[in-house]
């Protein structure tokens, strides 16, 4: 069996009050319930040298709700609030795959390092397999891939 590991996780819109760029296990966004960012992951197969670049969005309801005002996945989030105010959202309302209009995303009630991490592993966990391209090609239905869409020529 092949279980992918991640070997790292960034992102570019982990920026600190003056600019600067800082790593995503340091970041502490201005307000944890305000979160959209892009995070990328090198994934790879244990014990093999190299790894394929995977990208999804991590973000909060109302970080939703700012950057993406005209979805009906803002609608859905706001009627789940309104119906359970102060509840947080169920697991199966926390992630959509490639599959979805969405694409891959993580929703999370606020920002957390340490369960936005456990979420990943979990995730990526999830797409252990027989073999490398079988977990690849899980890997590739719950993240972006840096290679999606092109045609590959033997």
């Amino acid at each position: 069996m092949v279980r992918p590991e991640i070997r790292w996780i960034d992102s570019a819109d982990t920026c600190d009050q003056s600019g600067g760029l800082v790593d995503i296990s340091e970041w502490k966004p201005l307000l944890l319930s305000d979160v959209y960012i892009c995070v990328f992951l090198t994934i790879g197969e244990p014990g093999v040298r190299g790894a394929a670049l995977f990208q999804l969005v991590v973000a909060t309801p109302e970080g939703i709700q700012k950057c993406r005002p005209d979805t009906a996945l803002d609608e859905m989030l706001q009627s789940f609030k309104e119906c359970y105010p102060g509840t947080p959202l169920p697991e199966s309302m926390k992630t959509f795959d490639v599959g979805s209009s969405w694409g891959p995303l993580l929703i999370v009630d606020g920002w957390n390092w340490e369960d936005v991490h456990s979420q990943l592993e979990h995730r990526v966990a999830a797409c252990e397999r027989e073999t490398w391209d079988e977990s690849l090609e899980c890997l590739r239905k719950k993240f972006w891939w840096e290679y999606e869409g092109m045609i590959r020529k033997v």
